[in-house]
């Protein structure tokens, strides 16, 4: 679908997109000849890019657009984490030292780049700033 969000004209209805989305969905009938190979397995796979793919599509994209952060590592949120030994030694020589620290977290990890130097000593080198942030 974000795909092609990025691919469609600007004038093209959400009933038009619709379709669209619906009809890339649309997988082949199902042969039992097609079943026993594993043939319809190997056609939706060989048609599906891979991260390293969808990456460089927006690399692409993005490449000439100034001010353009984007992920440099995996960004992800887990809502529920259990932590089996929390760090209790943060609260000791406090007032909070009878706090008895929760099991469950969240984690999260945030991982940026910006581009600073385009084509630097070639033009097959560039210069990236980069910040990732594991929080528990």
């Amino acid at each position: 679908m974000q795909r092609t969000l990025g691919t469609a004209r600007d004038d093209m209805t959400i009933g038009e997109l619709r379709k669209v989305c619906q009809e890339q969905l649309l997988l082949p009938e199902t042969t039992p000849a097609a079943e026993a190979s594993g043939q319809q397995y190997k056609d939706i796979q060989q048609n599906t890019p891979s991260m390293i793919e969808d990456q460089l599509t927006v690399k692409e994209k993005t490449e000439d657009s100034p001010y353009t952060l984007t992920p440099h590592r995996r960004n992800y949120l887990m809502p529920i984490v259990y932590n089996s030994s929390p760090n209790k030694s943060v609260y000791e020589g406090t007032a909070d030292e009878e706090i008895d620290p929760d099991n469950t977290e969240v984690k999260f990890q945030v991982s940026l780049k910006y581009k600073l130097i385009d084509e630097l000593f070639s033009k097959n080198i560039d210069f990236y700033l980069a910040y990732t942030n594991l929080s528990c």
